[in-house]
């Protein structure tokens, strides 16, 4: 994966240390179950843990406000020249607005330090609920920079089964794996 980035454009324009993280996670766990599957990644930024996935045979959705679409439309077409046996798609997607655009079911939803703005924790959630069904399964990479953030975690957790999954500690980033909760 080759990416451009364009720092102070946006907070997205920048690669993240949990997207690096998640991607050495997801290197180190079993790839084989995400090839065919249908992914959405919100908060995209420069894409790499949404390319990382369509590398490997995931039928992704890239997600990112519009401030981030053109810098992760570059990368895309920087990257799909490679053949790859996933899909890819680009979607501009503001946490808290509509989501009927976005293809479903979604088997993963995946997103990298995109819990870092109190303003933004509704939004999210409330994107979040509406892509997710009972079989969704959900990963956060998440490096934490504010007690407010805990707010965002205990209203995740009154909906999902959220589990830590993974410390990396190169990149001082928790993974965390959720599923809603049944019943």
């Amino acid at each position: 994966v080759c990416l451009k980035e364009r720092p102070g454009l946006a907070l997205g324009t920048h690669l993240w240390p949990s997207s690096f993280a998640l991607c050495e996670y997801l290197a180190d766990s079993h790839d084989d179950q995400f090839v065919g599957s249908r992914i959405v990644e919100l908060g995209s930024g420069c894409g790499l843990v949404g390319l990382y996935l369509y590398a490997i045979g995931g039928n992704v959705t890239l997600t990112d406000r519009e401030d981030c679409l053109q810098l992760l439309k570059d990368n895309v077409d920087e990257n799909i020249k490679r053949q790859a046996p996933g899909a890819l798609t680009v979607e501009r997607l503001d946490w808290g607005s509509c989501t009927d655009h976005i293809s479903r079911p979604v088997d993963y939803i995946f997103g990298a330090d995109i819990v870092y703005r109190e303003d933004l924790f509704e939004p999210l959630l409330h994107t979040i609920h509406a892509l997710a069904d009972d079989q969704t399964t959900v990963y956060i990479a998440y490096k934490e920079r504010s007690p407010q953030e805990k707010t965002f975690w205990a209203k995740f957790s009154e909906t999902f089964n959220v589990e830590k999954v993974y410390l990396n500690v190169k990149y001082n980033s928790t993974i965390f794996r959720a599923k809603r909760r049944i019943g």
